[in-house]
């Protein structure tokens, strides 16, 4: 028998010694160190810096506006006319409803200021020979004809 103990000591170191041949062989599981990938970074050329570019400046031209003509100035006095004889009604305002006193054709009124429009006509601000002063149609006016200067007379 004591072949037989000496034979199972030896089957025993030879298993041990295959179980740790085994294990030593075997790879053993290990964490491994984590391996990011990322890119490399590149040089990313700047853009050169702009380059001034000269605007020559925008003349805006400015509007000539046309030269007005001045409204011939309204005549000093008027007479009333164009009436058919029936002669013409002074008016407190640039009304034909706004009536105050008729005054015959060919009587002198003065005029005091520019024609004015109302109700589609223009309107001329006159003062009658009695003071009273208001308002006539335009066309039913004339004015009064200046004397032309008398015209020199050779030798004279």
């Amino acid at each position: 028998m004591p072949r037989l103990a000496w034979l199972a000591g030896l089957a025993l170191v030879a298993i041990g010694a295959a179980c740790s041949f085994v294990s030593s062989s075997a790879p053993t599981p290990t964490a491994l160190p984590a391996v990011v990938v990322t890119e490399a970074p590149t040089a990313t050329r700047a853009a050169p810096p702009p380059t001034p570019t000269r605007v020559p400046p925008t003349l805006t031209p400015t509007p000539v506006s046309p030269t007005a003509t001045p409204a011939p100035a309204p005549p000093a006095a008027v007479i009333v006319a164009h009436t058919d004889g029936e002669g013409v009604y002074l008016r407190a305002s640039k009304q034909m409803a706004d009536k105050l006193r008729a005054y015959p054709e060919g009587t002198l009124l003065t005029v005091r200021g520019p024609a004015e429009e109302g109700e589609g006509r223009q309107w001329l601000p006159v003062r009658a020979p009695d003071g009273q002063e208001g308002w006539v149609p335009l066309e039913y006016t004339e004015p009064v004809s200046q004397p032309s200067p008398a015209a020199p007379t050779p030798g004279g």
